[in-house]
């Protein structure tokens, strides 16, 4: 079973490589990018993984 932050990082990553049609193969890459420690501790969780996506966007 994964933990509740991988769990959100996949889903964060899973919502990347979709939206910015990305290869599959990305999604083990994206899954490790050291923003999503910044959203998890946050309280963003695997639910909220939408709306830690648009804050992410503002910050590019």
């Amino acid at each position: 079973m994964m933990s509740d932050r991988a769990e959100f990082n996949r889903e964060m990553a899973r919502i990347i490589v979709h939206n910015f049609s990305m290869k599959p193969e990305a999604l083990a890459v994206v899954e490790k990018w050291e923003d999503w420690n910044f959203f998890y501790s946050m309280g963003f969780r695997k639910e909220s993984a939408g709306q830690a996506y648009q804050e992410w966007l503002k910050d590019l």
